[in-house]
């Protein structure tokens, strides 16, 4: 048979000519398709090597993007302290604390901290009667962060 011109619509809308041996259908074309055993046994086995070898890498990568959004938070309640003290005219103080009621008073801030109103301006902080916590964050159990001081304490 002679070569036959089909025209068909490309993505853009413009026709375009398609060639084609003939109108009949091959063989191969009424029947299923799919995969081999052998095809699919070989995937299944790439697929567990480049999993074997991209997970542990892929888990410092974990614990990295945990620490970071943990000291990001950090950074976040200092600048939100900066702004209250700011914005209130009033001394506001963050600290670390295991509770998120009370001040711990250490230089370990890996339990979590809280910003509050230190109307009484006390030093070291400590969250008395009336003074109202504005933020308390818990930090990830696995994640550790120690810092050089044991609370800021911001004064507009």
């Amino acid at each position: 048979m002679g070569v036959l011109h089909k025209f068909c619509r490309s993505p853009a809308g413009a026709p375009r000519a398609i060639l084609a041996a003939s109108t009949r259908r091959s063989r191969m074309q009424g029947c299923c398709r799919g995969f081999t055993l052998f095809e699919l046994l070989m995937t299944i086995a790439l697929a567990a090597i480049v999993l074997t070898i991209g997970l542990p890498s892929f888990s410092g990568t974990l614990a990295r993007n945990r620490q970071h959004v943990e000291i990001n938070a950090l950074f976040h309640a200092i600048h939100l302290a900066r702004k209250e003290s700011i914005r209130r005219h009033q001394v506001m103080s963050l600290c670390p604390s295991a509770d998120r009621r009370t001040c711990s008073g250490s230089t370990d801030w890996s339990s979590g901290w809280i910003l509050f109103n230190n109307s009484d301006r006390d030093s070291p902080p400590q969250v008395d009667p009336g003074e109202a916590v504005v933020l308390a964050h818990a930090v990830e159990e696995s994640v550790q962060i120690t810092a050089n001081r044991r609370a800021f304490t911001l004064r507009a």
